[in-house]
């Protein structure tokens, strides 16, 4: 971890949930990172650190290194923001400076290789994410690019088949972003690319997106994205869940399916018997659940 206001969000409830043994290690203070040998799957969280000032960060270098031990044993590795530039320079890849600044929820877009992936393959082609960068990540040689927004072209990447490289925030809650404000004030000066406080903790809407208009009616989703009452906002449902743009509306698919097969059963059933179960049947053929 790089900061004490830059926490692992869902992460962490994700791997106690699953009884993993989860430590994070502080570099900015100095501690030392575990051998990698110890280590089974590696997240690298983001920043207000730049590998394009390394000599001011020096512990920045003994990561890249540890990034890139676990690369040779072929173990899983992840990164957002500052994580994803890291995993590229351990994989020889310069950081640069991002086209333009993004820090608020914009969406992003998968590439080709993007909706072929195994596991962004199953998210929509198009979906809102929290962005907090002025930097973006070089893209390794040998990997595939699988996401970019109108501000910044590289914001995600695959290599191989285990590491993965995210520019932009998928594991926050509202609560791990309200220090976040709070803490870099600074990197909310107004751009072409930047949102107010209000916007990030889903306080308004915007072009009338539902998902906005689900989080002032305190709905952790907007019904499109299967939403439903809760205390999250778009980034955060009430189990910690980033629950906002992974919703692929297959389920809806699925439901409209079944419904029209219900109204088949029911025809069948209204020709044999209409005044036994034509009422039960209506309900649930026509229920969103």
């Amino acid at each position: 971890m790089h900061a004490s206001f830059e926490t692992p969000g869902i992460i962490e409830k994700w791997a106690q949930d699953r009884g993993h043994n989860f430590d994070g290690t502080p570099t900015y203070t100095g501690k030392n990172l575990p051998d990698a040998a110890v280590v089974d799957f590696l997240i690298v969280m983001g920043g207000p650190q730049s590998p394009m000032r390394i000599n001011d960060y020096p512990y920045l270098s003994d990561e890249i290194t540890l990034i890139s031990t676990m690369i040779k044993q072929n173990k899983p590795i992840v990164g957002f923001c500052l994580g994803a530039q890291l995993i590229a320079e351990a994989l020889g890849a310069r950081t640069q400076r991002s086209p333009e600044k993004e820090v608020g929820i914009y969406p992003v877009r998968l590439t080709d290789d993007g909706r072929q992936d195994p596991i962004l393959k199953s998210f929509p082609a198009a979906f809102e994410v929290l962005h907090w960068h002025h930097d973006m990540p070089g893209i390794p040689h040998g990997a595939a690019l699988l996401a970019h927004s109108t501000g910044c072209p590289h914001q995600a990447f695959r290599f191989a088949d285990r590491v993965y490289g995210f520019q932009f925030h998928m594991e926050p809650t509202r609560d791990s972003i309200k220090p976040l404000l709070e803490n870099a004030v600074n990197d909310l000066t107004p751009s072409k690319f930047t949102q107010t406080p209000e916007d990030i903790m889903g306080a308004k809407t915007r072009a009338g997106h539902p998902c906005r208009q689900a989080a002032v009616k305190g709905r952790t989703r907007c019904r499109m994205h299967g939403g439903a009452k809760g205390s999250g906002g778009p980034l955060g449902n009430r189990n910690g869940n980033f629950k906002h743009g992974l919703y692929t509306h297959e389920a809806k698919t699925v439901r409209r399916v079944v419904r029209a097969k219900i109204r088949e059963i029911k025809a069948l059933v209204q020709a044999a018997s209409p005044r036994e179960s034509g009422d039960e049947m209506r309900n649930y053929a026509t229920s969103d659940e």
